[in-house]
């Protein structure tokens, strides 16, 4: 197989702020369903805890030597019940390290990257979506709401290992077609799923084994999150769009270097992953 048609570039094209990066299958456009939304109000928080992962891996001495993050990533699990037919469904996020959402197995919102950079001891930024159209809307119906946590800018060298373990937290706003509301938060309840993903870092890049990186095992042992303190870092909701997908570039020239290194030319300056098909 020519090496030419086995590389290509995902890029995410982030309104005003240049070319960011997130993975995408070759040849299609990245995309994912539920829709950016107005935060719900600042004091539903108070209802929801931070979680993490009781076993995650804290990167010590040798790691940071190395100048490299704890190994891992966190998965978050809760099944949620309807109490009546859904008439909508609205989850606000956030999370300690890049995260993405998922509902029912399908991955919520078409940014990447998020929350993106702040200041770890200043400011953490929330992430709200509409998700009516990925749940089970009949009464009684359960639907199953999951966060993947890596290291991101919060316990990688950009920020000098600031962070400690990746957190999760979150509300789910319900509203029932009879008018009644009801507020489902992360708590203890949450699951903690073993994450396929041995290691994420903004720097590193992803080290995956052969099992899919994006459906958690729900059949394995129920092992409860742990709740842990809020961070010092104030919470602001996000106003402006996210960095998303928007093209593949594919190679346009692949150059051998010798020992079995190569060289691949994408034609343009750009910043993104590489997916190679052996």
């Amino acid at each position: 197989m020519n090496m030419k048609t086995m590389i290509g570039l995902a890029l995410a094209l982030c309104a005003g702020a240049g070319i960011m990066a997130a993975g995408c299958p070759a040849g299609k456009t990245c995309g994912a369903a539920g829709v950016r939304t107005a935060a719900l109000e600042a004091s539903a928080w108070k209802t929801s805890q931070w979680l993490a992962a009781a076993d995650a891996p804290v990167a010590g001495d040798a790691e940071k030597k190395r100048q490299r993050a704890a190994d891992g990533t966190s998965w978050f699990v809760g099944e949620i019940a309807n109490e009546g037919d859904v008439k909508r469904a609205t989850w606000m996020t956030t999370g300690l390290g890049v995260y993405e959402l998922y509902v029912n197995g399908t991955r919520v919102g078409r940014d990447a990257l998020k929350p993106g950079y702040t200041h770890v001891k200043k400011t953490r930024r929330s992430f709200t979506y509409d998700v009516t159209a990925l749940v089970k809307g009949a009464k009684g119906a359960k639907n199953v709401f999951a966060a993947e946590v890596s290291a991101g800018w919060w316990r990688d060298k950009i920020v000098n290992y600031a962070g400690q373990k990746s957190a999760f937290r979150g509300v789910l706003e319900i509203v029932y077609a009879d008018g009644t509301r009801e507020t489902v938060a992360t708590d203890r309840t949450w699951r903690q799923v073993k994450s396929p993903v041995g290691h994420d870092d903004i720097f590193e890049g992803e080290v995956v084994g052969a099992s899919n990186p994006r459906a958690p095992d729900l059949d394995a042992a129920v092992v409860r999150a742990e709740e842990v303190p809020a961070p010092g870092p104030r919470l602001e909701s996000e106003a402006q769009p996210g960095a998303e997908v928007m093209r593949t570039v594919p190679a346009r020239a692949v150059h051998a270097v010798g020992g079995g290194a190569y060289v691949i030319d994408f034609g343009e300056n750009v910043a993104g992953w590489a997916r190679l098909a052996l």
